[in-house]
């Protein structure tokens, strides 16, 4: 269980891949929740362009980007705010692996991530990696 003393917080989306399930989006949420972490924030919104690109702009010219761009923009997306101690392994040791084939078994993206190899940033979910990427994360979505 996370404890609250020496909290740190984290980013993490729901992405348009599942968004649209609210039975699956309820699981990713309580799959959190149920290992400790606190939700401080939710918001739900539609990816633009101008996010994606700030987003994920770090990934500019490599060979997924435009696909997942067009894939993303436009689609509807849950972001959340999180809280607790070690929330950020936490919430990427529940996602699992960036792809879902390679996610360990009852991971979210094992579950409910695309296992087509040419779809491997289908994913299904987001969180920060760092302190740092989540400040720079929550002020591009917040």
């Amino acid at each position: 269980m996370l404890e609250k003393k020496g909290a740190e917080r984290t980013l993490s989306l729901i992405k348009n891949d599942i968004s649209g399930d609210s039975v699956l989006v309820a699981e990713v949420i309580m799959t959190y929740i149920d290992g400790g972490a606190r939700m401080l924030a939710m918001k739900q919104f539609v990816m633009t362009e101008e996010i994606f690109d700030l987003f994920y702009g770090e990934h500019k010219g490599r060979d997924y980007y435009e696909p997942m761009k067009k894939r993303y923009v436009g689609g509807l997306f849950f972001a959340f705010i999180w809280q607790g101690t070690g929330v950020i392994q936490f919430i990427r040791e529940k996602n699992g692996k960036t792809d879902p084939a390679k996610a360990a078994p009852g991971t979210i993206r094992n579950r409910y991530g695309s296992r087509d190899p040419a779809k491997v940033h289908e994913n299904c979910v987001h969180s920060s990696d760092s302190p740092e990427g989540f400040r720079r994360e929550v002020d591009i979505i917040f």
